[in-house]
């Protein structure tokens, strides 16, 4: 019978080493099929392989967890752009995987977001308290797993990243340039 323990494990800390047991690898495999889910390799920013719950392709996830569309929760344009930003800093080569991209600066992602936005009505003039809002969409994205710190401020893709589908990736591959970057990295 498969064990739900180890699936909130792996919901919980979103990645787990892969098992070097047969056994506990193919339990983990039962767990996510009786779960609806899929389990997703992906390699670490250390090398190492580790897994990750997905989504089968053909599933929806606002649909499998019974969200309306009016329900459910989207994405503001304030926290939109620093993970536009964060994807041209961290990802600059459009033929490159997304994951796990290269580590950026957090200076260089915000002043990639401030480049991008100047003079847009929409969001605001620049000043110097607009950082602040873009320090606090970064860390909404690292708490969802889309982006990972270092102890040093630099800023990478988080894991969440590798569970997008060949559909996203190519979308992004078509729509490099528009991304936020920084000037002389691949721009």
């Amino acid at each position: 019978m498969p064990d739900p323990l180890s699936l909130a494990r792996m919901r919980a800390s979103r990645t787990v080493p892969m098992p070097v047991d047969q056994a506990d690898l193919q339990a983990l495999r039962e767990a996510a099929d009786a779960a609806g889910r899929r389990l997703i390799e992906v390699q670490v920013h250390n090398g190492r392989r580790h897994l990750m719950l997905g989504w089968p392709a053909d599933i929806d996830p606002a649909s499998a967890l019974s969200a309306a569309g009016q329900e459910a929760r989207t994405a503001t344009p304030a926290t939109l752009l620093p993970l536009a930003a964060c994807l041209g800093c961290c990802s600059p080569d459009p033929q490159a995987p997304l994951y796990p991209g290269q580590f950026a600066a957090e200076c260089n992602v915000i002043t990639a977001l401030d480049r991008f936005i100047r003079g847009s009505v929409t969001l605001g003039p620049v000043d110097e308290g607009g950082s602040g809002r873009w320090k606090r969409a970064l860390r909404r994205l690292q708490a969802v797993g889309l982006l990972d710190r270092s102890g040093d401020g630099a800023i990478r893709l988080g894991p969440e990243i590798a569970a997008w589908g060949d559909a996203e990736a190519r979308q992004l591959r078509d729509r490099h340039d528009d991304l936020p970057g920084v000037p002389g990295e691949g721009r």
